[in-house]
């Protein structure tokens, strides 16, 4: 292979890497594992980020929901944007016509809902998942 056709396709890659891009930024997969009795609220806001909703229940326990995408795991992404790279160069950057919409509608999943009540101390003491996403 020419050195001349090596750089048309490393400059292809990189011009039409939109797609790429895309799954680079996408969110990391949560920790759901850590809803558990007694975990701490600030544990469980370092996962799940500030809630949606903050009440108190008739029993006076604060009740948060939170709202987050579930995330995807690093190798999930590194195939994703393999797959992505690699149709763009053998396509010459037409597949990005196609993969760059179809990331950007595959990204937007539905969000994952949880509903947690905290004892006076903060710690959880239940917990509802009210859509999976």
């Amino acid at each position: 292979m020419k050195i001349h056709t090596i750089i048309a396709l490393i400059l292809i890659t990189f011009t039409f890497s939109c797609s790429i891009s895309k799954v680079s930024k996408l969110p990391s997969k949560k920790d759901m594992s850590i809803l558990k009795e007694n975990q701490r609220k600030s544990i469980i806001q370092s996962e799940f980020g500030q809630p949606i909703e903050s009440s108190k229940n008739s029993q006076g326990d604060l009740v948060e929901v939170y709202a987050f995408e579930p995330g995807h795991s690093s190798g999930a992404k590194l195939f994703r944007g393999l797959g992505y790279g690699a149709a763009a160069v053998y396509t010459l950057g037409i597949s990005e016509t196609l993969t760059n919409p179809i990331e950007g509608a595959v990204s937007d999943q539905n969000k994952t809902i949880v509903e947690v009540v905290y004892d006076k101390e903060n710690r959880l003491k239940d917990f509802t998942i009210l859509r999976q996403g």
